[in-house]
């Protein structure tokens, strides 16, 4: 009975944290585009095994629409493979006193897609990004220049509560599980543009083995990617492109994350749309695994 009453509170609790932070946070966002061409979407994830999975299964990637998220951009599988969705989930753009190394890294970023960018593409960014004053001085400036770009905004807002009232939420693109990583908006928004079917590559999410502590205290992880797997660095983690986290606030980073694939997971089968994990070796254990022969004869 105690128990009941606990869980009962903690969730109102939640609930009513959650509506305020949507009255402060959220904006009315505008109407997500559709799949374009295909009914199923694959979301390049920037983890290591995705390189040998696209030498695999070039023709499963053909046949299905494209997700690419962060710095994507700077590899030549960006004009190779000419992805319709591009997700950058970098709420630090818009926070002052930011490192101006991470500025200059989002700034080459940006320059980058609106250069290569000769196709139809969706770019997501959060709304927190959008009244900042890089993006007004320099992003938006860089990426209105190019009509194969369009801009759309969306929510990052935190969501917890009573399921009804979250998937509620989630329909209205008011807000998402907790956005530790950017896989989490993006199979967010896959799920809302209706694919009936997401599949993920490149989403190793090995990082607890890449983790350890120097003589100073530094908390120090090696994030390694496809296009960097063998110069990849141990770096700290920074909050919001600033302070370095402590090993506790590492860990529960990465329990939201893998808390909100369950979310996602659950959201999902609420919407009838597949998630399959087809990543060789990922850590994500809430998806179906892609086993031969079960999901597509051809991957």
């Amino acid at each position: 009975m105690i128990v009941t009453i606990q869980t009962f509170l903690n969730q109102f609790g939640k609930t009513i944290l959650t509506l305020i932070r949507i009255i402060l946070l959220s904006k009315i966002p505008k109407k997500l585009p559709p799949p374009r061409e295909f009914d199923e979407c694959v979301l390049l994830g920037n983890g290591p095994s995705l390189t040998q999975s696209l030498k695999d299964h070039p023709d499963f990637i053909n046949q299905r629409s494209l997700l690419c998220v962060n710095f994507f951009a700077v590899s030549e599988l960006y004009e190779q493979l000419k992805p319709s969705i591009y997700m950058i989930a970098a709420p630090e753009i818009g926070i002052k006193g930011i490192q101006t190394s991470i500025i200059a890294k989002y700034d080459e970023l940006f320059h980058t897609i609106s250069q290569k960018t000769e196709w139809p593409l969706w770019l997501f960014l959060p709304f927190s990004v959008r009244k900042s004053s890089f993006f007004k001085n320099n992003i938006g400036k860089q990426l209105s220049r190019n009509p194969n770009i369009k801009v759309c905004f969306f929510n990052n807002t935190p969501v917890e509560g009573y399921w009804c009232f979250c998937s509620f939420l989630f329909r209205l693109n008011l807000g998402m599980p907790r956005p530790h990583n950017v896989f989490i908006p993006s199979i967010f928004l896959a799920i809302n543009m209706s694919f009936s079917k997401i599949f993920l590559l490149g989403a190793d999410h090995s990082w607890l083995k890449e983790i350890h502590v120097n003589e100073n205290n530094e908390v120090l992880i090696r994030q390694k990617h496809f296009y960097d797997p063998d110069n990849s660095t141990p770096r700290p983690m920074l909050k919001k492109g600033q302070d370095k986290r402590r090993l506790h606030e590492v860990l529960i980073k990465f329990v939201y994350a893998f808390e909100g694939y369950f979310i996602l997971e659950r959201y999902a089968q609420k919407r009838k749309v597949k998630i399959i994990n087809a990543t060789p070796g990922s850590y994500i254990d809430a998806f179906e695994r892609y086993r031969e022969g079960t999901v597509n004869r051809n991957f």
